[in-house]
């Protein structure tokens, strides 16, 4: 649990890490509009948490380098709200728009001999499971992605659950997948090319960016889609329905609280 390691990746821990930053962001503001105090310079001060997080510097001078102008620029606000549209590791997302993007020109999945997808360094350090033994690994394997993303007509949670690792179809298209870091990408860029080989042709595209980034939004059909698939697995559908319905006319409500005790 102790800084998010990504040892965890693939495990329960892993979503739990960033559950447990967002209620620690949300604890901490609290307690600041309660009064209590800290040091001014607890982050980037002698024996601060650069200090000891980054004995090295290199974060520090990255940080410093690149911009950042902590407590005064809001991701939120500069940046907007990028919405995932998979549940799997965000790294897969343009592989697997790309191989969509592929499957639309008419490829016949049945005649695919090889797949190949080039994507960053950072994809290559956090996707470490290339043959997936549970439905936790395969959110953190490029090949079952891409597999899926040829196999099924969308990518919910049914496609992470651990019976969908011994899909005999998916663990075919999992072989045919071949997974390389491309260097001329920057080490977090989410770029990714997919290249697929048929028996008589080669196609290839390049998708940039995940779908679902501040620029290119989720559907109005996909977001809503993706909620009510996930709230039915803890309430029944009417009511996810109804709660969405809810939950998007927030902005003309005049009580929030009374209707959240309300759900």
């Amino acid at each position: 649990m102790p800084s998010g390691t990504k040892q965890n990746f693939g495990s329960m821990t892993k979503p739990l890490h960033a559950g447990l930053c967002s209620r620690s962001g949300v604890t901490a503001a609290t307690l600041v509009s309660d009064g209590l105090t800290a040091g001014r310079a607890a982050i980037s001060g002698e024996q601060g948490f650069y200090d000891l997080y980054d004995s090295s510097g290199r974060l520090f001078d990255r940080i410093e380098h690149t911009g950042f102008n902590i407590g005064n620029e809001w991701a939120l606000q500069t940046e907007g709200i990028h919405m995932k549209a998979y549940p799997c590791c965000y790294f897969t997302h343009t592989a697997i728009a790309a191989t969509q993007g592929l499957l639309n020109s008419d490829i016949d999945p049945d005649a695919i001999k090889r797949i190949k997808v080039q994507a960053a360094g950072g994809a290559g350090d956090a996707l470490t499971n290339p043959e997936p033994e549970t439905g936790l690994e395969a959110k953190f394997s490029m090949e079952h992605a891409v597999a899926c993303a040829v196999a099924r007509d969308r990518i919910g949670l049914a496609e992470f659950e651990n019976n969908a690792i011994d899909d005999s179809r998916l663990e075919a298209l999992r072989e045919l997948v071949e997974f390389e870091v491309d260097t001329s990408l920057s080490y977090d860029s989410h770029a990714a090319t997919v290249q697929i080989t048929t028996d008589t042709e080669t196609f290839e595209h390049r998708q940039k960016n995940p779908p679902g980034i501040h620029e290119d939004p989720l559907s109005e059909d996909m977001f809503r889609a993706k909620f009510e698939a996930c709230a039915s697995r803890a309430i029944s559908s009417d009511d996810a329905s109804r709660i969405y319905k809810t939950l998007s006319s927030l902005s003309e409500i005049e009580d929030v609280a009374a209707t959240l005790r309300a759900m």
